[in-house]
């Protein structure tokens, strides 16, 4: 019989329901509050359902489900990777949906957030009964001529109870109503982007520049220059204007990620409980020792960076993550583009630092990489002797190779020993022992602390802060 384990914490109200409803199904069901498998005392991999279930986890105080998903993500990232890459069955019902879609999880398992949850149009929480069309007959959860031999139901009758309920990615009256792009210089590298200026329907102005012309969509109009027509004398449409920004700017901040850590328990701390007082102590200790994922990373290098800083990113599977959990910030950020690739990119950081901190301008410059783009780069580390000492931190992720050739289509249909060995490029590199050939300090961080610590004292004018990370 397979174990399912149901999820709950603060907040959720339907875990009893969703038990019982998987023994009626045959299962072996635990109920187990997410602190049990934070604290290591149960694990993931014992199960083979995943369940969570409705309610309001955590007061959805910074928006539905996002609070219980930050938690997992950052946590337990791997061991949900493992999971859901063993074919093992995961379910979110009303809340526990919202969990699983900032999570990334849904619509499509990729390690990456694709999507997010807005607000309903109404604006207000809809408590209501809604009909679903099934577009698949691949959900195990609705038997479709599995065990049972129950065909795949055209339509669901279900109730629905929720503020943020809509795809913002999908969403036509977003992202379906744009009828024109302006692009300026090249596209970003944004595959969110990329898929918008790919689509026929799409008309895309390309401000020429040197080269040759941009065809992004086989329809591209190349122009050499682009006049806004202004029309301040129409109300109808500044008001247009101004509710187009809003609903982005709503948008925006509903799709926003927030990993800080957990704020202290303070009342805990102080409390004359013995078990509450120690229970607090734990979850600051878990806290300060959390391991660093990508997700983690990206954020500690966002949060310690300032405008009077300078950021540089490598063409490495962390910028990726950056562009889908990172919030706005007036933060001057600078990146290779054409066809240079990984190539040059310590090189183009350190020019950075020397221009931007000529004439005893302050800030640092940060470059965020990974390990392949520094070992492509290894000679950018050299400064000449009688040469300026720039301020620069090179935070290099190391993974061991190329792993953002994982994510890419091709490695879902190459051979994987030749994939392994041609796109991910293993190596062994001692990153210490090269940081110190070229004269740079080197520290190897594995805790958000320590890795807080590494970027806000810098130890010297060049150092190299080397972030394990898992594949």
């Amino acid at each position: 019989m397979a174990k399912v384990l149901v999820l709950r914490t603060a907040g959720v109200n339907c875990d009893e329901e969703t038990a019982h409803a998987f023994r009626l199904a045959g299962g072996v069901v635990s109920v187990l509050h997410v602190g049990s498998l934070l604290r290591g005392e149960e694990r993931l991999e014992e199960f083979d359902v995943l369940a969570i279930p409705g309610g309001f986890s955590y007061g959805d105080d910074l928006g539905a489900g996002t609070v219980l998903a930050n938690q997992l993500r950052t946590r337990l990232a791997g061991d949900l990777h493992d999971f859901v890459d063993e074919g093992k069955l995961v379910i979110g019902i009303c809340n526990g949906f919202q969990v699983l879609v900032r999570l990334g999880i849904l619509p499509g398992w990729e390690g990456d957030k694709a999507a997010s949850l807005i607000e309903n149009v109404s604006g207000k929480f809809e408590d209501r009964w809604i009909d679903l069309r099934v577009e698949t007959d691949q959900c195990p959860f609705l038997d479709c001529k599995g065990e049972y031999g129950a065909p795949c139901p055209r339509y669901l009758r279900a109730p629905v109870a929720h503020r943020e309920g809509r795809f913002f990615l999908r969403d036509p009256d977003l992202g379906g109503r744009i009828e024109r792009v302006v692009v300026f210089g090249h596209p970003t590298l944004s595959r969110e982007v990329t898929a918008l200026l790919s689509d026929p329907a799409v008309e895309v102005i390309a401000l020429r520049g040197p080269g040759e012309p941009l065809g992004l969509n086989g329809a591209t109009r190349s122009v050499d220059a682009v006049a806004v027509a202004v029309d301040g004398d129409s109300p109808e449409v500044v008001d247009a204007e101004r509710a187009w920004l809003g609903a982005w700017m709503r948008a925006s901040r509903a799709a926003a990620v927030d990993l800080s850590p957990p704020a202290p328990d303070v009342d805990a701390l102080s409390s004359a409980v013995p078990q509450e007082r120690l229970g607090a102590i734990s979850a600051e200790l878990d806290a300060v020792r959390a391991p660093v994922d990508r997700n983690l990373l990206v954020d500690a290098v966002w949060r310690a960076t300032w405008p009077h800083d300078r950021l540089v990113f490598g063409s490495s599977r962390l910028v990726r993550v950056a562009d889908a959990v990172l919030p706005g910030k007036k933060v001057t950020v600078h990146a290779n583009r054409g066809l240079a690739g990984i190539d040059g990119t310590v090189a183009t950081a350190t020019g950075v630092a020397i221009a931007s901190q000529s004439a005893g301008a302050h800030g640092v410059t940060r470059v965020l990489l990974g390990d392949l783009a520094l070992l492509h780069d290894a000679g950018g580390l050299l400064v000449a002797i009688g040469e300026a000492e720039p301020r620069i931190q090179i935070i290099v992720g190391n993974d061991g190779g190329g792993t953002i050739f994982d994510g890419l289509e091709v490695a879902a249909t190459a051979d994987a020993e030749a994939a392994d060995r041609v796109l991910y490029t293993p190596h062994g590199v001692d990153l210490g022992r090269l940081a110190s050939a070229y004269g740079w300090t080197h520290t190897r961080v594995t805790t958000r602390a320590a890795l807080d610590q590494a970027l806000t004292t810098p130890a010297a004018a060049r150092q190299v802060i080397e972030v394990p990370l898992a594949r």
